[in-house]
């Protein structure tokens, strides 16, 4: 599910439209985010989305 919440974050979405996607809750979601910022290391989703996408890691 992170995976899933990271790719629709990198299309922009918010959390809620993320949320509304997945049929999930908001809190949810960003406990996924927060999740990946943890295991990346990264401070802020503005961050963690730069990060993703210069990179190239996520296959979309």
């Amino acid at each position: 599910m992170e995976h899933k919440c990271l790719t629709l974050l990198l299309d922009e979405l918010s959390y809620t439209d993320i949320a509304t996607v997945l049929d999930i809750s908001r809190e949810t979601v960003k406990t996924h985010i927060e999740n990946i910022k943890l295991k990346s290391n990264i401070k802020s989703k503005k961050s963690l989305i730069e990060y993703f996408k210069f990179h190239d890691l996520i296959s979309i």
